[in-house]
């Protein structure tokens, strides 16, 4: 693109590797801009208006394709494009890359991305489906950047969350009259409604017992099915993994103790000998970071057992491919596999990025994982350990629990049914035209893409209150108005008669803002992937949206003098938009 020519250029002019190009504030001051000579300013200890007129004096006569004049204005260095030549490259590289326009190139590293990883044991409900959608988010905006990525789900079937609802099957009354997940979500309540102190210690007993054989197969069935309920409600999101990674299959085939060998072989993971922590394997990273809050962290209990941060630990130097031992894969579903204790061997893990996506609460278990792997000298690995912690989706009046049934009317099959219903009304409304397949089809897709956009476009770190008015919101910053505006540039593109040649002239403001706004998608991947942003991209989807109503709303296309051009530049408005919102997960319909 024309900003990685310029760098290019500057490059060249300055000898400088990285160098900066921006969109001046004032269009005045040109297309482009650098503010290169403030960096060599600083190196070197010069004025940076010397600088950038000794850059001009290098640059001299020389102009990159597409630019028609350069200045510099104080310490910057300003760019005017070619309108012309600058429209016909942006067009033509949108119309040669297609569905793939934006995409950077691959890199040849492997990313895991893992979420979801919700407790087999309850529906996924809107507090958990941030987790899966975040994650989902991440990892198309990784694929689009280049990496091979890899979608893993960590099932967590030996915690004390699965012994009670475990307890609850084989101790009351209860027979799956719902959908599974549902009915085990209204056991968990009903067990924990029991709780007193001797049913604690029976589900700790409980607990342990499933790491033997005695209830290895009933367990595993309980939790397969809960887990493919789950992936059902997921699958109504466009969700999917690619693994599930069982932690009894971890533990089972030795993955943990071999973990544990390596901690014991640093000087800072010791076996205390007295005081709290008496029998304790602890890890002490205050030597390394002494400016760490709580540096000491157990890892194997007085009683033998390893804390969750232990396995942590364990799973991620086994996605780094850090471990001797492996795991087996069975075939879960046509696009998934899973681990299993008599499977076969494949290629899994062995990342050179790990994004784990997990709530801000385990802030301090994951910087431990981190940490955990530089004191083990695997420096990069622990570099490229990345966990994106996000903010939990609250109700106006109380947290989501599993425990007290507050999920229980915010389920994700619950939003999805109501959003379903909204959406329908608001196009049967609309378009009684439309025949009635037509119509649901168009619910589902707006629906979940409704319910996706509006958990993507805050921040993770930026809490949400669930209100179905948000939820649903199907005007404004949304997923409606960027579906209507690529279902509008489709609408005109089929009423087009004979063929199209266009003269690439584009005086008019608003076509300019529009094709300025079309040529920044490949850096708007770059950065947000680079930062793990992904409401980078609904941002740059619903500027894309608001520039092409704005250009389309002033000026005639079908029947201006200029319809070529503008049909050149709806159709590739339709390419960018399809290509966001396939980022975002979300169905680009050509009618609504």
């Amino acid at each position: 693109m024309i900003k990685d020519k310029l760098r290019e250029f500057l490059k060249e002019a300055t000898g400088l590797e990285d160098v900066p190009i921006e969109a001046p504030p004032d269009p005045k001051m040109g297309d482009f801009s650098s503010s290169v000579a403030f960096v060599i300013a600083k190196k070197e200890g010069r004025n940076p208006k010397e600088v950038a007129e000794s850059i001009m004096q290098a640059i001299g006569d020389n102009r990159p394709r597409g630019i028609s004049n350069i200045t510099s204005m104080g310490p910057y260095i300003n760019f005017f494009v070619n309108l012309e030549v600058y429209s016909r490259m942006v067009l033509e590289e949108i119309f040669d890359n297609g569905d793939r326009y934006g995409r950077l190139p691959r890199k040849g590293s492997r990313a895991i991305i893992e979420h979801t990883s919700v407790n087999p044991n309850k529906p996924l409900h809107m507090g958990t489906a941030r987790n899966s959608i975040l994650g989902d988010s991440v990892a198309r905006l990784m694929d689009a950047a280049g990496y091979d990525v890899e979608i893993d789900n960590y099932i967590d079937d030996l915690g004390i969350q699965f012994a009670e609802v475990f307890w609850g099957l084989l101790n009351l009354d209860a027979e799956p009259d719902e959908k599974y997940d549902h009915f085990l979500g209204k056991l968990y309540i009903k067990v924990h409604e029991r709780e007193d102190e001797e049913l604690l210690k029976e589900i700790k007993r409980l607990n342990q017992e499933l790491e033997g054989p005695k209830y290895a197969k009933t367990a595993r069935d309980v939790v397969e099915r809960c887990v493919r309920a789950q992936g059902d409600s997921l699958a109504r999101l466009g969700i999917h993994h690619d693994l599930l990674v069982w932690e009894s299959d971890i533990v089972h085939a030795g993955l943990f103790e071999e973990t544990f060998e390596r901690l014991k072989e640093s000087s800072d993971i010791v076996l205390e000998e007295e005081g709290p922590l008496e029998g304790c394997l602890v890890m002490r990273l205050g030597r390394v970071y002494p400016k760490m809050k709580n540096p000491d962290k157990v890892l194997i209990r007085s009683d033998g057992t390893p804390t969750y941060t232990a396995k942590d630990i364990a799973l991620q130097m086994w996605k780094f491919g850090l471990l001797e031992k492996s795991l087996k894969y069975c075939t879960w579903n046509e696009s998934a596999v899973t681990s299993c204790p008599d499977g076969e061997h494949r290629d899994f893990g062995k990342a050179d990025l790990v994004i784990n996506i997990i709530g801000s609460e385990q802030s301090y278990p994951q910087e431990v994982v981190k940490r955990s792997l530089k004191l083990l000298g695997y420096d990069r690995q622990s570099e490229n350990s990345y966990h994106m912690a996000y903010e939990f989706v609250t109700l106006p009046n109380e947290s989501f629990s599993g425990r007290k049934g507050t999920w229980i009317g915010f389920s994700l099959d619950d939003v999805m049914g109501l959003g379903e219903k909204k959406a329908y009304d608001a196009v049967d409304i609309r378009r009684p035209d439309l025949d009635e397949e037509k119509k649901k089809a168009i619910a589902k897709a707006i629906s979940a893409g409704s319910i996706r956009y509006n958990i993507v476009k805050y921040a993770p770190e930026k809490k949400i209150v669930f209100r179905w008015e948000d939820a649903l919101n199907f005007e404004g910053d949304s997923c409606p108005y960027i579906v209507y505006a690529h279902a509008r540039c489709c609408s005109i593109m089929k009423r087009v008669e004979g063929t199209i040649d266009p003269s690439y002239d584009y005086s008019h403001p608003k076509e300019r803002e529009l094709i300025k706004m079309l040529s920044q998608m490949p850096e708007v991947i770059e950065k947000a992937s680079a930062d793990k942003r992904p409401h980078y991209i609904t941002k740059y989807a619903n500027d894309v949206a608001t520039r092409f109503n704005s250009f389309y709303n002033e000026l005639p296309v079908l029947k201006s003098e200029s319809r070529d051009d503008r049909l050149k530049l709806v159709d590739a408005t339709r390419i960018v938009l399809a290509n966001c919102l396939g980022l975002l997960g979300i169905e680009a319909l050509e009618e609504m």
